[in-house]
């Protein structure tokens, strides 16, 4: 397969048995190596939460494979999901409340 690529793609190269398509590593239709790709690539520090265009870009920077950004956003729509319907462990805060007090009032 890698040198059919090559043959028709300057771009793509096949080195130590990867591929490589524009100098990312080309990711086979593995649905589970995808999703451990994704998995690892997600840092809601880095990405921002959940910014799918962000998360595109640090996945694209190593891997591809057809339907990248497809799965990218499923991915993200899943994580919306799961951090709504996650339950809550920890106790409410109470309700802060202000006092007035005046700055002068201790200098009088």
């Amino acid at each position: 397969m890698a040198q059919e690529l090559k043959k028709e793609n300057s771009l793509s190269w096949e080195e130590n048995r990867i591929i490589y398509m524009d100098e990312q590593i080309y990711i086979p239709n593995n649905k589970k190596l995808q999703e451990q790709i994704l998995q690892k690539s997600y840092n809601p520090i880095n990405v921002g939460y959940p910014e799918q265009q962000r998360m595109l870009e640090l996945v694209k920077r190593n891997y591809w494979w057809p339907g990248i950004k497809e799965n990218v956003k499923k991915y993200i729509q899943g994580y919306i999901k799961y951090q709504q319907n996650k339950v809550q462990h920890q106790k409410k805060l109470e309700e802060l409340h202000c006092y007035k007090t005046s700055v002068w009032t201790d200098f009088g």
